[in-house]
C-alpha cells in the first residue's frame, strides 16, 4: 500500500484525507493478495459530514423555529388584543342597553306612585338595577383591555360605582319614607344625582361605539323628593293599629276602651270620627285639631256624641290629614261586642224628649202674657201714691202734713211709680219652667221605663 505524504487517515469514513490521490484500503485476508490502488480516482467528502457543516446547519434550524415562535406569539398577541377590544365594546354596549331600558322604568315608576303597591315595585325596580350595576362592574373586570379602549373602561367603572350609590340612596329613602328627615336628604341626593349623570356623560364622551349614546336616565332630585313626600303621605295613613279589637266597652274593666296609633306625613289639620255601619256620624273623636307630631293617639270607649254607649256591631274609624292644600283620609273598621243592648227609643238615656215644652224644659209666661208684668192693684196702674192723691202729703188745721203712704213723693209705693209690678208667675222674666218635665226638657222614657235597656 502506498501512502502519499501529508495525508491524515479518518478512521470514520475509511479513506485518507489531504492527498491528491486517495486510495481506497479494503482489509484483506492473510492469504490475499494486496489490492493495488487505482489512479486517477478522486473523492468529495459530502458537507454535512464535516465540522462546519454541521454548525451551519443547526444555526439555520434554530433561527427557522426562532422566526416561527416570534410570528405565532405575534399573532397571538394581535388577535388577543383585537378580540378583547371586540369583547369589551359589545360588552359595554349590552350592559348599557339593559342598565338605560330599566332606568326608564324606574324614572315613569317614580312619577307614578299613589298606592303602597306601587311603592313596593319601585323598590323592586331599584333593586333589579342594582344588580345589574353590580354584575356588569364585577364582569367589566374579567375583561381583557386594550389600550384604546382603557379610558372608556376606566370611565364606565366609575359610573357604575357613582351610579351604584345613587341606587343605594334612592333604595333606602324609598323603602322607609317616615323614617327620613327629608330636609336632611335632599342636599345627599342632589349631589348623587348630578355625579351619577356628569360621570355617564364622561363615559358616553370616551365610548364612540356606544350605539344610541343618550346617557342613562338619572332621575331630577325634585322629582325623587316629591316622590318620597308622596310616599310619606300613602305610607303614613297604612300604618294604623287599633287595639283591642274587638272591645267591650261594659265597664268590666276589661278591653273597655280602643286605641287608635297612626302616623301623619307632616304638620297637618287633623279630624278622627267613628261612623255606623250606613256612613251616619257617631262620635268626634278629633275635630280639624292643628297636629305637628308624626305619631298620633286617639281612645274611644264606646260613646256616642251624647255620651251613649253604641250597641255591639261593627263601626268605622275616619282619618283626614288636612296639609298643603291637600286631603288624605284612610277609613278602617273596629267592632264593639259584650254590650248589654240599650232601648232605641230613648237611645240608652232613659229620657225622652218632652213634648209639652219640645224640650226646651221652658214655658211663656201664660199670667203676664210673656210680659214679665202685670198691672199694680194698689194705683190701679197710674203710678200715683192713692192715699195722697200723688200730693205727697196734706194741710190740717194744724199745718202740713206728708203723707205716710209715700213718704212724700207722691208715688205709689208698691209699683215705685211705673204701674206695673213684676209677675208673680214668672219672677218678671216672662217664662216659666215646663210643668210637665219640670224644666228638664225630657220624661222618663216609656219604653224601657226609664231604665235605659232592653
Amino acid at each position: 500500500m502506498n501512502i502519499a505524504q501529508n495525508i491524515e487517515y479518518c478512521p470514520g469514513c475509511g479513506t485518507y484525507v489531504g492527498a491528491q490521490e486517495t486510495v481506497v484500503m479494503t482489509p484483506q485476508s492473510a492469504t490475499s493478495t494486496p489490492s493495488t490502488p487505482e489512479t486517477g480516482t478522486k473523492q468529495n467528502i459530502p458537507f454535512y459530514k464535516k465540522k462546519w457543516g454541521v454548525a451551519v446547519i443547526i444555526a439555520v434550524i434554530a433561527l427557522i423555529l426562532f422566526c416561527c415562535l416570534g410570528s405565532a406569539l405575534a399573532g397571538i398577541y394581535f388577535f388577543k388584543n383585537k378580540n378583547s377590544a371586540k369583547d369589551y365594546q359589545a360588552q359595554a354596549n349590552v350592559f348599557y342597553k339593559e342598565l338605560k331600558d330599566n332606568a326608564k322604568e324606574i324614572d315613569s315608576s317614580i312619577g307614578e306612585v299613589k298606592t303602597e303597591q306601587d311603592i313596593k315595585d319601585l323598590n323592586k325596580e331599584i333593586g333589579n338595577q342594582s344588580d345589574l350595576a353590580k354584575k356588569a362592574l364585577n364582569d367589566l373586570g374579567e375583561l381583557n383591555v386594550s389600550s384604546k379602549d382603557q379610558d372608556s373602561y376606566d370611565k364606565f367603572k366609575k359610573a357604575l360605582k357613582d351610579y351604584l350609590e345613587y341606587l343605594d340612596k334612592l333604595d333606602s329613602a324609598s323603602k322607609n319614607p317616615l323614617n327620613i328627615d327629608l330636609s336632611d336628604e335632599t342636599s345627599d341626593i342632589e349631589n348623587l344625582t348630578e355625579t351619577a349623570s356628569d360621570s355617564f356623560d364622561n363615559f358616553i364622551d370616551a365610548s364612540p361605539f356606544i350605539k344610541n349614546s343618550s346617557r342613562i336616565i338619572i332621575t331630577k332630585s325634585k322629582n325623587i323628593i316629591d316622590m318620597l313626600e308622596h310616599s310619606r303621605v300613602v305610607l303614613a295613613l297604612l300604618k294604623i293599629e287599633a287595639k283591642p279589637n274587638p272591645f267591650s266597652p261594659n265597664d268590666d274593666g276589661k278591653d273597655d276602651s280602643i286605641t287608635i296609633n297612626f302616623k301623619i306625613p307632616k304638620s297637618s289639620i287633623l279630624t278622627v270620627q267613628i261612623l255606623d255601619g250606613s256612613g251616619e256620624l257617631i262620635k268626634i273623636l278629633k275635630d280639624r285639631e292643628d297636629v305637628s307630631n308624626m305619631s298620633q293617639q286617639v281612645n274611644w270607649s264606646g260613646n256616642n256624641n251624647v255620651g251613649v254607649i253604641v250597641p255591639n256591631g261593627t263601626y268605622r274609624y275616619k282619618i283626614t290629614a288636612e296639609f298643603d292644600n291637600t286631603s288624605k283620609s284612610k277609613e278602617g273598621t273596629l267592632s264593639i261586642e259584650g254590650v248589654i243592648v240599650v232601648c232605641s227609643a230613648c237611645a240608652g238615656t232613659g229620657k225622652v224628649r218632652c213634648s209639652t215644652c219640645g224640650g226646651g224644659g221652658i214655658l211663656a209666661c201664660k199670667t203676664c202674657g210673656a210680659r214679665g208684668w202685670v198691672m199694680c192693684g194698689d194705683c190701679e196702674g197710674s203710678g200715683v201714691c192713692p192715699t195722697c192723691g200723688g200730693d205727697g202729703g196734706y194741710y190740717t188745721e194744724l199745718g202740713w202734713f206728708t203723707c205716710d203712704n209715700c213718704g212724700g213723693s207722691g208715688a205709689c209705693p208698691r209699683c215705685n211709680g211705673t204701674a206695673g209690678i213684676d209677675c208673680s208667675k214668672c219672677g218678671g222674666d216672662g217664662q216659666v219652667s215646663c210643668s210637665t218635665c219640670n224644666g228638664s226638657g225630657a220624661v222618663v222614657c216609656t219604653t224601657c221605663g226609664g231604665d235605659g235597656r232592653l
